[in-house]
């Protein structure tokens, strides 16, 4: 038996009526007709009018009826997840509706009645179609909550300018409602507009552009310890990959800035591809943005010779203490300190014995050993933690044994001897590269070493 005016698929049928009757006889506030495959509204309900909620979420309407505004008590009405066009204007006359939900419809307008709703004060017309609101929304003086997200509105009234506002939150919660809103319209003028309160908070606290922030805040969003590709970025804001690209400059600022560290992938890690570009947010940045603090990066540049080894201890710790970075990316940053700091006699001495990358890395570790953590030797081990992969060390440490090794050859490091004899396995700092002159290495402050 099929219901008059109500179209469905015949199994929900005796669903549909169950619960009417059931709200009929136990004389309900509230009716729950959701997710039962209504593609009209149901007309055996049209004289309940004491009805104070009604819920025909989750169905497949395309139109309320002309007498929606019979139900003078209603103070809920929840239409959403449907396929609703339009809504009529008379809806405005539900005097005593307080939460009108029509999220995920295809509404390409809301009507001017919607301003008259005196009691509304929850409006929910995300992810619809609409361009614009209209101006008289700035009337309805109950509203506390509105969503908007998932649509390209152009104008916001007052109203709901001040409602979606962001109020005291966190430098990630801002981050959070832009990636939320970017929505499918990333980039657009309507975007912008709707994530502009969010928008403005991050650019201001860390210094940086709109598009800057939107791109940081997707970088973020996808970062999880790997770093992110231009694809991920492009997938994360719904565009191509070619979109992406054209905003390299704010990109670089932003490493510029020091909130990503920029790297060619060389080793196709992460299922990347070699070559191809990546971010990664450093550690000290991830943790003051969980402080909710603005990053201030450390100067970097004409610093002192303890200072530079502060920031050397700094690096092994992220290299060798927590894994944080690559051993290609810690070679970058120290060659960046250096050629920052190419001042100083160490950076200049380094410079002058134009040892090999790797040769180079190892005496830089001992001199950070013997500086950092007072400890004049080191074991293969403590070597070999420097690379990513033990056979990267291999020919390292056959060459160390043998005595073969250019640093051992070049007289910057000597085995150390254990009851008269040289221990083979265990290296420190020859007197030649700790004070080839006075200014070479710093006196060894007593200061508690890292495990790095």
């Amino acid at each position: 038996m099929n219901m008059t005016g109500t179209a469905m698929p015949k199994n929900n049928t005796d669903e549909v009526q169950v619960r009417i009757q059931l709200c009929r006889e136990r004389r309900a506030s509230a009716i729950d007709l959701s997710d039962l495959g209504l593609s009209q509204f149901p007309d055996e309900i049209k004289d309940m009018k004491h009805l104070r909620s009604i819920n025909v979420s989750e169905n497949s309407l395309t139109e309320l009826p002309d007498y929606i505004d019979s139900y003078s008590y209603l103070e809920c009405l929840d239409i959403s997840y449907n396929k609703l066009l339009t809504l009529p204007d008379a809806i405005g006359n539900l005097g005593s509706l307080e939460q009108l939900n029509v999220r995920c419809n295809e509404l390409t307008a809301i009507p001017q009645g919607v301003g008259k709703l005196a009691m509304l004060n929850s409006l929910d017309i995300s992810y619809n179609q609409l361009s614009t609101l209209p101006e008289i929304f700035d009337n309805l003086s109950r509203l506390e909550y509105c969503n908007i997200r998932g649509n390209s509105i152009g104008f916001i009234p007052e109203k709901i300018r001040s409602l979606i506002k962001p109020k005291q939150i966190s430098i990630l919660q801002h981050m959070e409602q832009i990636v939320t809103l970017s929505g499918r319209n990333s980039f657009s003028d309507a975007f912008f507009l709707t994530a502009k309160p969010h928008i403005d908070c991050i650019s201001e606290k860390l210094d940086i552009n709109s598009i800057q922030a939107v791109l940081f805040s997707h970088i973020v969003s996808e970062y999880e310890g790997s770093p992110v590709s231009l694809r991920e970025i492009a997938r994360s804001l719904n565009c191509s990959q070619i979109r992406i690209m054209q905003y390299g400059e704010d990109l670089s600022a932003l490493a510029n800035k020091k909130l990503l560290k920029l790297r060619k992938n060389k080793s196709g890690r992460y299922g990347h591809h070699k070559g191809e570009i990546t971010y990664r947010i450093p550690q000290e940045v991830a943790d003051s943005l969980i402080r909710n603090e603005r990053y201030a990066p450390a100067n970097s540049e004409n610093v002192s010779i303890l200072e530079l080894f502060t920031m050397l201890e700094d690096l092994f710790e992220q290299r060798i203490g927590h894994q944080e970075i690559s051993y290609e990316e810690l070679t970058e940053e120290i060659d960046v300190l250096l050629h920052d700091n190419r001042e100083l006699t160490f950076a200049k001495k380094l410079k002058e014995y134009n040892l090999p990358l790797d040769d180079r890395m190892m005496l830089i570790r001992f001199c950070h050993f013997y500086v950092n953590r007072d400890e004049d030797e080191m074991d293969l081990d403590d070597i070999s933690s420097l690379f990513e992969h033990k056979s990267h060390f291999i020919s390292h440490k056959r060459k160390l044994i043998t005595g073969e090794h250019n640093l051992l050859s070049g007289g910057f490091i000597e085995n150390t001897n254990s009851d008269g004899f040289n221990n083979r396995e265990y290296f420190k700092l020859t007197d030649k590269s700790k004070r080839p002159n006075v200014e070479f290495l710093p006196q060894k402050p007593n200061r508690r070493g890292r495990q790095s």
